[in-house]
């Protein structure tokens, strides 16, 4: 690949977090809902799984295009009037994840509500796509916490230096 470091880093990391952040979501719901019965099963919920399935699906699909879009960014042969057409259709790639993500999560939240129509399997799944990106959100606020606070004693301790005597911890 023809990038510095730094680039080579960056795509690396955005591949891997695109391909994971869709791709187990659609083989778990092509996977599921093979298995659903329209008897255990129907309304909202079953309506959501049949979404999400294609949902999650697309963004994998989209997230494939927008890899190859940012290699094309990184890389250095590509001369700066190309690399700025790149930059937009990333942009829309990007925006186009987010949204369905989003949207599915808040379809999530409406199938939960409706979670009396499902009984089987499929609801914990459902439940799993509705609470799985709250978790994320609260262990990123706690990693950035943690990190505020190990950069305030590290500068508390550092102006410390200057009286020995004086200790954070």
């Amino acid at each position: 690949m023809c990038c510095n470091e730094a680039a080579c880093k960056t795509w690396f990391y955005t591949t891997i977090y695109q391909i994971m952040a869709g791709f187990p979501w659609a083989i778990a719901f092509w996977t599921m809902s093979t298995k659903v019965d329209a008897d255990q099963c129907s309304g909202i919920p079953l309506l959501f799984v049949t979404v999400a399935k294609i949902v999650f699906t697309v963004t994998t699909a989209l997230s494939i295009v927008a890899i190859h879009v940012q290699y094309r960014i990184e890389n250095k042969s590509l001369k700066s009037h190309k690399k700025k057409c790149y930059q937009p259709t990333l942009f829309f790639l990007f925006t186009a994840i987010f949204i369905c993500w989003f949207a599915m999560w808040v379809f999530s939240w409406v199938a939960v509500a409706f979670r009396d129509d499902c009984v089987d399997n499929t609801m914990r799944l459902i439940w799993g796509a509705a609470i799985f990106p709250l978790t994320l959100i609260g262990i990123g606020l706690c990693l950035g916490c943690i990190g505020i606070v190990a950069v305030i004693i590290a500068a508390v301790n550092s102006y410390l230096i200057y009286f020995p005597n004086c200790t954070v911890i």
